[in-house]
């Protein structure tokens, strides 16, 4: 969505808008001591013990479909996922796991133009 946002504030009449690109990183590596990589590697944990974040299948089923996935293929990326997660808590639990970290986060800003 933060790629869009420049365009539709454009069009919705913003001015002086503004992009700026977070250069955060998160590194994860064992021991996993420090405070964001414990708080990063429980929130993803918890997300997929509750069935939310991306691990809500009823929702990520139909926005797959939605894009034109057919059912066999939503099925196969699913099991692919799991099994990818349960790699991921394993390599965690042996003290395995690393990764440079990060993803791409926008903050775009625009203003209203003043009426006369």
């Amino acid at each position: 969505m933060g790629d869009l946002l420049p365009g539709l504030f454009a069009k919705s009449g913003l001015k002086d808008i503004k992009v700026f690109q977070s250069d955060k990183t998160l590194p994860i590596f064992p021991p996993y001591k420090e405070k964001e990589q414990q708080i990063l590697l429980k929130q993803l944990m918890e997300w997929k013990k509750e069935k939310t974040g991306g691990w809500d299948r009823k929702k990520s089923k139909k926005r797959l479909m939605a894009g034109g996935a057919s059912e066999k293929f939503f099925e196969t990326m699913w099991r692919l996922s799991e099994q990818d997660f349960e790699a991921f808590q394993n390599a965690v639990k042996q003290k395995k796991y690393h990764k440079a970290g990060g993803d791409v986060f926008y903050l775009v800003s625009g203003r209203k133009s003043k009426k006369s």
